[in-house]
C-alpha cells in the first residue's frame, strides 16, 4: 500500500540469468523523462527531430527505490535464493 509520502515509480519485472542460473529481478525505479535527438536530412538540408520520452528507466541518473533479486540455484523452485 502506498501513501502520499511514497515516491511514484515504475515497477519493472525482469527475467534474467545470474552466473548462468535462472533469476528474477523486481525493481521500483524513479520515473524519468528525456529528449531523444535524431539528425535527419529533409529536402537536402540537415534537420533535427526531437522526441520526448516520458518513461525512461535505467539511465545513468536513475534512482533505484527498491530491488529484489531471486535466483534459482537448481532445476526446481524448491530452494530460491533472494
Amino acid at each position: 500500500m502506498q501513501s502520499g509520502i511514497n515516491s511514484k515509480g515504475l515497477l519493472s519485472v525482469i527475467f534474467c540469468k545470474v552466473d548462468g542460473r535462472h533469476s528474477l529481478a523486481i525493481l521500483k525505479l524513479e520515473r524519468e523523462e528525456g529528449v531523444r535527438l535524431k539528425t535527419t536530412t529533409l529536402a537536402g538540408k540537415q534537420t533535427y527531430d526531437l522526441d520526448l520520452i516520458k518513461e525512461l528507466m535505467l539511465t545513468g541518473k536513475t534512482k533505484l527505490f527498491k530491488l529484489g533479486l531471486f535466483v534459482q540455484p537448481g532445476n526446481t523452485m524448491e530452494n530460491i535464493e533472494g
